[in-house]
């Protein structure tokens, strides 16, 4: 009898040692919830946009552009800015320079104003198509009109970031969190391990 209960606690004893202990806290099942998107991180006031492409005397826009291309080029699209930040920049830089240097280089201010100008706009209209891929990708009912993008460029395009801002954590909100669960494997050991136990005891 004696060597019975001794063999029957040496197999606790292994089988305690292989297997997980059933008496610790549940195991909690990993649950993927998404995250709020990128676009959240983009947030700017538009109003503030206007003021600072007042006040720079038209340099803002390109900075506007430099400063959103990390996160324009993470986005799931075959477009790309590429180099059109760093010209439309040195265009707007080289322009305000002529206007400080006086009237004599008019007809060369006049010029770069309008590469300026143009530059800019193919930066703009790609900067709308890269953000219609990711839309369209994503299902989002977000539209990007055209006129609006060539009349007010950076403004309107900074206008449908935050819209898509607050789109996405309207939908983060409303996804259901799901409460941790306890593994159905842990459940059965624990319930082989109390048989075990009552076997012993009788």
């Amino acid at each position: 009898m004696v060597s019975a209960v001794g063999l029957v606690r040496h197999s606790l004893r292994v089988s305690e040692q292989l297997e997980p202990n059933p008496y610790a806290p549940p195991a909690e099942v990993s649950m993927a919830v998404a995250a709020p998107s990128e676009f959240a991180g983009e947030t700017r006031s538009v109003a503030l946009c206007v003021v600072l492409t007042v006040v720079t005397l038209g340099v803002y826009p390109p900075v506007w552009l430099l400063r959103r291309q990390p996160f324009l080029d993470r986005l799931a699209t075959n477009e790309r800015l590429g180099s059109l930040p760093r010209v439309v920049l040195a265009l707007e830089a080289a322009q305000l320079l002529l206007i400080i240097g006086g009237a004599k280089v008019a007809p060369l201010r006049s010029f770069i104003s309008l590469v300026a100008a143009v530059a800019l706009l193919v930066a703009c209209f790609r900067v709308r198509a890269m953000l219609q891929s990711d839309f369209r990708r994503t299902g989002s009912a977000i539209r990007l009109s055209g006129a609006a993008t060539f009349f007010f460029g950076i403004h309107y395009l900074q206008y449908k970031i935050n819209r898509a801002a607050e789109r996405a954590a309207v939908a983060y909100d409303r996804e259901p969190k799901k409460k941790p669960r306890q593994a159905a494997g842990v459940r059965r050991q624990a319930r082989r391990k109390r048989a075990l136990n009552d076997d012993t005891v009788e």
